[in-house]
């Protein structure tokens, strides 16, 4: 049997993880937020493997806001999924260098032997085909494209700073921030309304527009935004309106992402690729789930206590929970390590990562809770 196609093998690329996770704190105050678990897996492990399903093995990742901490946590994740991915990481210091920093602090090595390479958000879900974004990538380059942005087509896309792209794929107008020469009012009301994804495939003349090493830049301010003003060609590739796309930000954010993720294969599959199995890369951190279609995964004997609860799916189950007579757990919930529901207690739309204790009769709903340090966290992620 030959080997199967590894389209991105070679490509370097690299993951942003230097955020703060402002907006889950105090979570985040004692995990970095791109090792914050979703679904058992670290959220930076998402992109990984992303990049993994598609042949690229050898990953960049920039980290400021606790670098030990996550550098520990994802060189142990990766080597306990026996992945063959070499991680490179990029500490930032004693400042965060901001997206056009990170790139550029990164040069020679991002873009060995004048290739373009991939970035993306290390805080997003995406469930887009990486290997076509590359293929239209090579088409834009041999048209003179810097940049190929992935992008999605939104009637209301102004609300969150629109691209406006012509029928080509040229970007007449990224956010406010850069125009082409000679775009009218009238060219962007022809134009289609799109938001930028954050996965984008970058030439090298881009990486030398950013400020000198060390200095703090934004790669769309200081970056695309002079070269579409000079005249130059930036690109999108415009994603399936059916895009799995999730921006982890926020409670409620990703409370909405471990929702759709938990709905399973038969709605949009997060990744897949020769070195994927679809169904595996959704589930393969769970001891126990049963996913919207009510297919299980992993050992229901592994959840203590599973036979006496009722279970309404999708649910995701790590290792070493146990569940009191009467309890109920689902539809949308998760529970990550070493939580204890009491009789009766229900969790709904919820995510429990480590150590919860409910007490019987107890409720969770649209909450994400940790016991971290020393004492319980509990995060609110749904207006009442």
């Amino acid at each position: 049997m030959s080997e199967p196609e590894q389209p991105l093998a070679g490509v370097q690329a690299l993951v942003l993880g230097a955020g703060f996770g402002t907006r889950l704190r105090p979570l985040t105050e004692h995990i970095p937020k791109p090792a914050v678990p979703l679904l058992g897996r670290p959220l930076l492990g998402h992109p990984l493997i992303h990049l993994y399903a598609a042949g690229c093995m050898e990953v960049h990742v920039n980290a400021f806001h606790q670098s030990d901490r996550l550098m520990a946590a994802m060189d142990a994740w990766v080597q306990r999924r026996l992945l063959r991915l070499k991680l490179h990481w990029s500490i930032e210091t004693p400042k965060i260098l901001g997206t056009g920093g990170a790139t550029r602090k990164l040069e020679s090595q991002l873009c060995r032997d004048e290739r373009p390479f991939l970035m993306l958000n290390g805080d997003s879900i995406l469930g887009a085909d990486l290997p076509a974004l590359w293929s239209a990538h090579q088409s834009n380059r041999a048209e003179g494209a810097l940049a190929t942005l992935l992008c999605l087509p939104r009637a209301d896309a102004e609300n969150y700073g629109a691209v406006w792209v012509d029928d080509s794929g040229r970007i007449l107008d990224l956010a406010g921030v850069g125009r082409a020469p000679g775009v009218t009012d009238d060219d962007l009301r022809a134009a289609t309304p799109c938001i930028f994804c954050g996965i984008q495939i970058i030439e090298q003349q881009v990486v030398l527009q950013l400020p000198p090493n060390g200095t703090e830049s934004c790669i769309v301010r200081q970056g695309y935004g002079p070269l579409i003003e000079k005249g130059l060609t930036v690109k999108a590739h415009l994603a399936d309106n059916n895009l799995l796309f999730h921006d982890v930000g926020t409670p409620s954010r990703y409370l909405d992402a471990q929702n759709e993720l938990m709905a399973g294969p038969s709605r949009r599959v997060l990744a897949t690729g020769p070195n994927v199995d679809p169904l595996e890369a959704l589930f393969q951190e769970a001891s126990y789930a049963v996913d919207s279609s009510g297919r299980e995964y992993g050992n229901p004997d592994s959840v203590i206590g599973l036979s006496g609860a009722r279970i309404e799916p999708p649910v995701f189950f790590g290792p070493r929970n146990e569940l009191s007579t009467g309890c109920v757990v689902g539809p949308y919930a998760s529970l990550g390590a070493l939580n204890k529901l009491g009789a009766k207690a229900r969790v709904q739309d919820a995510a429990l990562w480590s150590r919860v204790e409910l007490e019987s009769g107890a409720s969770m709903y649209g909450e994400i809770a940790a016991y971290l340090g020393d004492k319980l966290l509990r995060l609110g992620g749904r207006e009442n």
